[in-house]
């Protein structure tokens, strides 16, 4: 039996720590990384941090690093996942991301089958997102939680349901990169009874794009992303660029910015909107989700989930529009539905508070019932009903609140910049198709909202290096002033024209293009009730 021990447990009391909503705090900008090296509670150790900040955040000599979201195939050649390809400990790995956590997880591959059911293995791998063996391997484990934050910057929260968690690090090649970081850290999750713990970390506090910079393999935490599709009909990879953004796949001329943390959500999530409305369109005309036209309600970005989760409010009025029955000789589950209620499924409009508009093509979001087979792969399950990527429900993040996945990402290009608390979205372009135009974003806050290129800093750095110090020490002195006199606050960020929406595409077609261009595996939660991350046997509980 292998002996696992337990990973010490989130503390909310700890300054590194966290287990509710709160905004990143307002520090230096070159403060951001330093985390991982000095403790937060002791100011000399800040201080003398700061100048060490301003090599990562100076340091532009690096190009941006381009990772494709597509789909990995194990080590077997048969188990599947669509995410971010890494050998972690010369172990292949797919995992999706989360912009939330700030710290990569991998599943334990004890979860799983290892003797005399090599399918069930391939099947809980995949559907898992990827496993993680503690045994094989370099892996070196941290047990205690003042080593782990020398390592990492804060601890994400842990589910109280009996998961054991453990930490330490290992090499990850990034093979699509080529990136290597020696020492990456990350969090192994053990659970039987929970599902899909596995996803590369890019939160608030991320340790991963932290080793990027630190490892000269990325010239900032800025990243973009594409998330591509995962439409039954027209499939797509997707692209993740750290430290820029690639100019090609989005409409630059029409891009929306918006403050981190800045809707008072009730959850763990710094890239939160505003929802002014959300609408389906079918034969019939035009119809409301929203019960009150004048009502705004706070929503969360994540590309952890494929799939739109919606308030019980809005989600009743979705099944009134479109009516569900749980059995007629056979289960539905919350997604499926018989297959003569496509026609009732036409469109999404996404609208929110600031004008910024979103259109979702019928293809997008319906496809048939989908699921894990047997060999662990994402695929039609039953081609005489439908599946919707609408649900509702409790989802990771931990309360029931409306969440904008994969599907919304599909049509629209994702900027996160943490040093200046913003992020932005654009409607997305070319499908993947025009040559890429990759533009680093280098600068100690980088202001997506101009749709000029971002200057690289390579040229400043030959600068005078006293003159970089003085003015790194009078930043800190002018934040500390700042933070004794009642904190710093940054105001909203500047928001683009109200008139940015997209078109509708065609509807989807009925072929099934699969093979390895069909992307497998929504993106679900992490442990428990999640959309997808069936076994053999079982059909998903959503997508």
């Amino acid at each position: 039996m292998r002996d696992i021990k337990r990973g010490r447990q989130f503390n909310p009391h700890h300054p590194s720590s966290y287990s509710h909503p709160r905004r990143i705090p307002q520090r230096p900008p070159s403060v951001l990384v330093m985390d991982r090296h000095a403790s937060i509670r002791s100011p000399g150790l800040w201080a003398a941090g700061l100048f060490v900040g301003f090599v990562y955040g100076n340091s532009c000599s690096a190009p941006p690093l381009v990772l494709p979201i597509r789909n990995v195939t194990f080590i077997d050649g048969t188990g599947m996942n669509r995410g971010v390809c890494l050998i972690l400990g010369g172990q292949t790995q797919g995992l999706r991301l989360s912009t939330i956590l700030n710290n990569t997880r991998v599943r334990n591959i004890l979860d799983c089958p290892t003797i005399g059911n090599i399918l069930g293995r391939i099947a809980c791998e995949g559907s898992s997102g990827s496993v993680y063996d503690t045994i094989v391997g370099t892996f070196k484990a941290v047990y205690n939680l003042k080593d782990w934050l020398q390592v990492v910057s804060v601890v994400d929260p842990r589910p109280t349901d009996g998961t054991t968690v453990l930490q330490g690090y290992d090499v990850a090649n990034f093979t699509d990169g080529p990136a290597v970081v020696p020492n990456f850290p990350f969090e192994v999750w053990a659970n039987h009874d929970a599902l899909n713990k596995s996803a590369l970390a890019l939160g608030p506090e991320s340790s991963v794009l932290g080793h990027f910079v630190d490892n000269g393999l990325a010239p900032s935490r800025v990243y973009g992303i594409d998330y591509g599709s995962r439409s039954e009909a027209h499939p797509r990879d997707g692209q993740l660029t750290i430290g820029g953004h690639n100019e090609a796949r989005h409409d630059s001329k029409n891009k929306a910015q918006f403050p981190m943390w800045g809707f008072n959500a009730p959850i763990n999530c710094p890239l939160q909107v505003l929802l002014a409305d959300v609408i389906l369109t079918n034969d019939s005309g035009d119809h409301s989700l929203f019960s009150d036209p004048d009502s705004r309600v706070p929503a969360c970005i994540d590309t952890i989930q494929n799939a739109f989760t919606f308030t019980p409010a809005m989600f009743a009025k979705w099944r009134g529009l479109v009516p569900w029955i749980e059995d007629d000789g056979s289960h539905y589950n919350q997604q499926t539905y018989p297959l003569d209620r496509e026609r009732l499924m036409g469109t999404l409009t996404i609208k929110l508070a600031n004008g910024y508009t979103t259109v979702i093509p019928h293809y997008e979001f319906v496809t048939h019932e989908r699921g894990n087979d047997s060999f662990g792969k994402y695929s039609v399950l039953n081609s005489s009903r439908v599946m919707a990527a609408v649900n509702s429900g409790q989802t990771d993040l931990g309360n029931n609140v409306p969440l904008l996945g994969g599907v919304f990402l599909s049509q629209n290009y994702l900027g996160v910049d943490y040093a200046s608390n913003s992020f932005w979205l654009s409607p997305q372009v070319g499908n993947g198709t025009l040559p890429d135009k990759i533009t680093p974003s280098c600068t100690a806050s980088s202001s997506p909202g101009n749709t000029s290129t971002a200057t690289p800093l390579g040229p400043i750095i030959g600068g005078s290096i006293g003159g970089v110090a003085l003015l790194a020490v009078l930043t800190f002195l002018a934040w500390s002033v700042k933070k004794r006199k009642g904190g710093i606050n940054n105001p909203p960020a500047e928001r683009p024209p109200d008139d940015v929406a997209l078109r509708p595409l065609e509807l989807r077609g009925r072929e099934n293009p699969g093979g390895d261009h069909s992307p497998e595996h929504s993106q679900s939660s992490f442990w428990g009730g999640d959309e997808q991350g069936s076994e053999p046997g079982r059909r998903p509980a959503g997508r």
